[in-house]
């Protein structure tokens, strides 16, 4: 006598292949629905021609035509002289429901966003202006230590460029 199980077995998937299954198409799949727009990029610097990085997070929503899209530029502490191209979970989370732009600026390394600094932010900024649909009357800085100091600075600056700026543990001219 055969049970139930075993008449199921030959014609019936099993159930956790079939979630293993489901579970790996996703995990392949989740970070093409993220962008494959997000990531590292270079420009051409207005100073002397070098190539420069910069990183973009472009959440999944973004290719709907005529809509202009708010950004947020994101500088990076004293001592950080390598661009990383990684965002916060919390970063992509407030990005994906609010829908924002993200783009993390190296502004030629421990410049403090002033000089050379300040160059390749604008720099940054014309680029992703060509590249993306922005809102220009909704264009953020934010930063922490040296960060906080640029947006700080360019927000003084240039306060018809930015609706806002801030950040934390950052002094102002």
């Amino acid at each position: 006598m055969t049970t139930l199980r075993q008449e199921n077995e030959g014609n019936h998937p099993n159930a956790t292949g079939i979630l293993l299954r489901g579970i790996l198409f996703i995990w392949f799949l989740l970070p093409l629905s993220v962008s494959a727009q997000s990531g590292l990029r270079y420009y051409t610097s207005s100073i002397d021609g070098s190539s420069q990085p910069y990183a973009v997070y472009v959440p999944y929503f973004y290719n709907q035509p005529d809509t202009a899209y708010p950004v947020i530029f994101i500088g990076h502490g004293f001592g950080g002289g390598r661009i990383d191209t990684s965002f916060s979970s919390f970063q992509q989370d407030f990005a994906d429901t609010h829908h924002f732009l993200l783009v993390k600026v190296h502004g030629r390394g421990d410049t403090f966003y002033d000089g050379v600094g300040e160059v390749d932010f604008f720099d940054v900024l014309v680029e992703v202006k060509k590249q993306y649909q922005i809102d220009e009357t909704r264009i953020y800085f934010e930063g922490s230590s040296m960060g906080a100091t640029g947006a700080y600075r360019l927000g003084i600056r240039h306060p018809h460029i930015f609706a806002a700026v801030g950040g934390a543990n950052g002094w102002a001219d």
